[in-house]
């Protein structure tokens, strides 16, 4: 429980700051192009629903979720 809310909270907080450095035009500061911005929003944003989709089915399989 700890490590999946752990890890949600990463992600959640990294992605905003990915948002939040691409609406101020400082992209620049975390990709050497805007397309490797995008992809790596992109794939933190694949990660978050892979990481939730993992978390839901090993609750479930535990029956801790129904």
């Amino acid at each position: 429980w700890i490590l999946i809310f752990a890890l949600g909270i990463f992600c959640i907080v990294h992605s905003q700051l990915y948002v939040y450095l691409f609406w101020q035009n400082a992209w620049k500061l975390s990709a050497p192009n805007i397309f490797v911005c995008v992809a790596e929003y992109l794939g933190m944003t694949a990660g978050m629903i892979a990481l939730s989709h993992f978390a839901m089915n090993f609750l479930q399989s535990r029956h801790i979720y129904a």
